[in-house]
């Protein structure tokens, strides 16, 4: 998010939503830039606890991070929330294992085997 054009890609591309959740360190950037673009609420995930509102059932909330690696950060939002969002946003999605949560992404990682490994 530091240079100027990649920034204004991933702002450009993050879904319109009443209420940001982010997860540290860089889903709290992304979400931070949305709030601001859309004057939307905000909150964030962090050492277990969420800081700020909890969006209630059927709330238009979305839920950021900047990579999905294994997707547990994810999960573990989730369950402290307890509500489901309308999306899961990532800028980079690098799971191997995508069947366990539905991501949107700006951009996916595929894995190549290579011989001999």
């Amino acid at each position: 998010m530091t240079n100027r054009q990649w920034r204004q890609f991933v702002i450009n591309h993050i879904p319109r939503a009443r209420h940001y959740v982010g997860i540290p360190t860089g889903g709290v950037v992304i979400a931070m830039a949305a709030v601001v673009n859309y004057d939307a609420e905000y909150s964030l995930v962090n050492d277990g606890e969420l800081k700020g509102s909890k969006p209630g059932r059927g709330y238009d909330w979305i839920l950021i991070d900047d990579v999905a690696t294994t997707g547990n950060s994810l999960l573990k939002a989730l369950f402290l929330i307890e509500t489901p969002p309308r999306e899961i946003f990532v800028v980079v999605d690098r799971r191997k294992d995508k069947s366990k949560l539905n991501i949107s992404s700006l951009f996916q990682v595929q894995h190549v085997r290579t011989r001999g490994r």
